[in-house]
């Protein structure tokens, strides 16, 4: 009997509740790496400006500035293509 019930709960969950589960599991995973990730660039601009002030480095800032606008820009309008391209 016990094992019946089990097998029901393993089919239910993996025929309606897999996908739900599997996107929960996925999206959780993807906001941890995301996270992970800021800091870590946050740390390394951080580290860029503190050797800057101690004069260690020269950071041209402007250039960095520039760099990082053309680069969001660019994922931006990958990430919408992308999306519009699913969305159809």
């Amino acid at each position: 009997m016990d094992f019946l019930l089990l097998k029901m709960l393993v089919d239910f969950l993996f025929s309606a509740g897999g996908g739900f589960l599997f996107g929960a599991v996925a999206g959780y995973a993807i906001k941890k790496v995301v996270k992970i990730a800021a800091v870590v660039v946050g740390l390394f601009v951080t580290g860029l400006a503190f050797l800057s002030y101690k004069g260690w480095i020269d950071v041209k800032w402007t250039a960095m500035e520039n760099a990082t606008r053309s680069t969001l820009a660019s994922v931006t309008t990958q990430a919408i293509h992308t999306l519009n391209n699913a969305l159809s």
